[in-house]
């Protein structure tokens, strides 16, 4: 089993039980995947997320009595960019799909066509554990960099040479920004 937090915890939005039901036996086919909750309606879908930890939605487009799956993210907020979501729709036209896309504000977006089989959503899964882990890469770099520039905050640095070598290294690493780093290390001696 892949490592915990790379584990999928997902979310299903959909008014019918039957599609839930489908959807959850899929996904549950493939590893490392958990059904955190299902949900109806967006304000049940809500209440799941703020009691699970789920790092993806399954949103069907069409909920019934005129409730939309997009309108999530509108409810979300900027809280939308902590999660993925992958719409469900019966009918998927490719115009449909691009507007899906520009206008997600997810952190992975996607959409699927009913009816989809294991392989279908396989796919999906696999762009979707590569986007967690490069999440988890970034992460980790700037917890790096953070560290590292607090390090040369707190280093008197004896020569001006010294000073320079460190300063450049510093401006190696993409998450400091040369502007913060030249005001406190680079000023001519």
């Amino acid at each position: 089993m892949e490592n915990n937090k790379l584990a999928i915890k997902y979310l299903i939005l959909d008014d019918e039980p039957k599609a839930r039901n489908v959807l959850h036996n899929t996904v549950s086919e493939i590893e490392n995947t958990v059904c955190m909750a299902e949900a109806t309606n967006i304000a049940e879908a809500l209440q799941a997320l703020q009691e699970n930890e789920i790092n993806l939605l399954f949103v069907d487009l069409d909920l019934g009595s005129g409730s939309r799956g997009y309108d999530l993210a509108e409810h979300l907020g900027e809280q939308s960019f902590l999660y993925g979501v992958i719409y469900v729709t019966a009918y998927l036209p490719s115009y449909h799909k691009k507007v899906i896309h520009s206008q997600s504000k997810y952190l992975y977006c996607n959409a699927i066509e009913k009816p989809y089989n294991v392989q279908d959503i396989a796919v999906l899964l696999v762009e979707f554990r590569k986007m967690l882990s490069d999440r988890e890469t970034e992460k980790q770099k700037l917890r790096f960099s953070d560290s590292f520039c607090g390090f040369l905050r707190n280093v008197e640095v004896a020569t001006p040479t010294l000073r320079k070598n460190l300063c450049f290294e510093a401006c190696l690493h993409k998450n400091c920004q040369r502007t913060k780093i030249d005001s406190i290390f680079c000023r001519k001696s």
